[in-house]
């Protein structure tokens, strides 16, 4: 008679990489979806449930949006590279354009009276990643890298 012995693996010692570039079209979007799911799927059972995997398909969604509808200006012809890494517990999302700097803090917060459409991506993005951080290195390359925590663990072994 077996039973089953549950222990808790470290988020910390997954290691996981992957990179991803598209061109500047807005029917590019389902291709990095699909990119960040099987990252994410790759993971061992309890890093990510499904939800939470949603959750983050729509934020990289916005911020591949927003690159191509605001830093290229609906330019077509241009790269977006995606670079995705799992590293002590923390899965980084790390979006690469040439397009127009971006400064965070100029976005106003969004309204929810129903007056507007749009303007709540950054608030999206807000919500759904632990951590945000933006920047512009001196060749004129903007990076938005978006971190999530990983939860623990619960794997399961047959003991005899």
């Amino acid at each position: 008679m077996g039973f089953k012995a549950h222990t808790k693996t470290s988020v910390a010692a997954i290691e996981l990489s992957a990179e991803l570039e598209i061109t500047s079209r807005v029917d590019e979007v389902a291709q990095v979806r699909r990119f960040v799911r099987k990252l994410c799927r790759s993971l061992p059972d309890g890093c990510l449930h499904r939800e939470r995997i949603s959750q983050i398909e729509l934020a990289v969604t916005e911020v591949v949006t927003n690159v191509i509808r605001h830093a290229y200006e609906g330019a077509s012809d241009r790269t977006i590279h995606i670079a995705g890494q799992v590293r002590d517990g923390v899965l980084s999302l790390t979006f690469y354009d040439r397009g127009k700097r971006f400064d965070p803090a100029s976005v106003p917060p969004p309204c929810f009276d129903g007056s507007k459409s749009g303007g709540f991506g950054v608030y999206i993005i807000s919500q759904i990643a632990d951590e945000i951080d933006y920047s512009r290195d001196e060749t004129g390359r903007n990076r938005t890298c978006l971190k999530i925590r990983l939860g623990d663990v619960q794997t399961a072994s047959r003991n005899g």
